[in-house]
């Protein structure tokens, strides 16, 4: 689905985002 889709890049760009990964740590 687009959905999946749109998850999947925010899971990608938060690869090469800094800020995104510590937040994602956060988050576990």
């Amino acid at each position: 689905s687009i959905e999946q889709s749109l998850n999947q890049l925010s899971h990608i760009s938060s690869e090469f985002d800094p800020s995104s990964q510590k937040r994602r740590k956060m988050s576990l």
